[in-house]
């Protein structure tokens, strides 16, 4: 064969071989981009579960969970509890009981250790101020019927609500401070689950709900005990309830309807 046909022969084959590599060059680089996707996703779950005292598995069951009816009724319930609530036996539902309690005394012990540090640097920098307001709960005006027209500027909102056990409460008061901040209104909460003395209650509560310092300093917020006034003002659904007090304290129930 003369030396140009070898040529032309030897560059077809080269041709031949690289068309045949290309599509497998591609496949390799698919394969490593959905390997190292894979990888990420792996790494996200283990680091999740890792963050609960969770398995791989016990995590990728509560996400199984959630992704059912479970999800549907209860968004925001955290992993260990999903997965206690559906425990395939009574070990498991023990061992994620006192999971669920080892974790609740941490998170409280956190928050009250930094309510005492709180509470030192209250008494530090504002040592004539206090932040349970017992005036408010000691006199309230009483029930009015409904006023004609909503809330004023200067006019003051009464929220009763509870520290546990409420997700209305809790629904209710991220509203409740937004809408009273952009009305200008002042806002006074009554917590009908504590007494006097659960200070470090009512701040580690306040610190958990992200209540404004400002706004407690300014007296736009005041926290009290309910110390019956609920009972009083003739209050009578459960938590959580709203009332509006007018600047000549006339008192009425109001929904948050009445605060558009």
């Amino acid at each position: 064969m003369r030396p140009t046909i070898r040529l032309i022969t030897r560059s077809l084959l080269v041709a031949s071989l690289a068309l045949m590599a290309a599509p497998a060059l591609g496949d390799t680089q698919a394969q490593e981009t959905e390997r190292r996707a894979s990888e990420g996703a792996d790494t996200r779950i283990e680091r999740r579960a890792e963050a609960w005292g969770l398995s791989v598995e016990e995590w990728e069951r509560y996400e199984s969970l959630m992704a059912g009816q479970r999800g549907l009724w209860s968004p925001d319930l955290d992993p260990i509890m999903v997965l206690g609530i559906h425990a395939r036996s009574e070990s498991e539902r023990r061992r994620y009981a006192e999971m669920a309690v080892a974790q609740e005394r941490a998170r409280v012990e956190g928050e009250l250790a930094f309510q005492r540090a709180y509470d030192d640097a209250w008494r530090r920098l504002y040592p004539d101020e206090a932040l349970i307001d017992a005036r408010l709960a000691s006199s309230p005006a009483p029930l009015q019927p409904p006023a004609s027209e909503g809330p004023n500027q200067g006019d003051r909102l009464l929220l009763f609500t509870r520290t546990q056990g409420c997700s209305r409460c809790d629904a209710l008061l991220d509203e409740v401070m937004a809408r009273a901040d952009a009305r200008d209104l002042g806002l006074d909460i009554y917590l009908l689950d504590t007494e006097p003395g659960d200070e470090a209650v009512v701040r580690a509560w306040a610190v958990h709900h992200e209540i404004p310092t400002a706004r407690v300093q300014q007296r736009r917020i005041t926290l009290n005990h309910d110390n019956g006034t609920a009972r009083r003002l003739g209050v009578r659904s459960s938590a959580p309830a709203l009332l509006h007090r007018t600047r000549e304290g006339a008192t009425h129930a109001i929904g948050l309807a009445d605060l558009r």
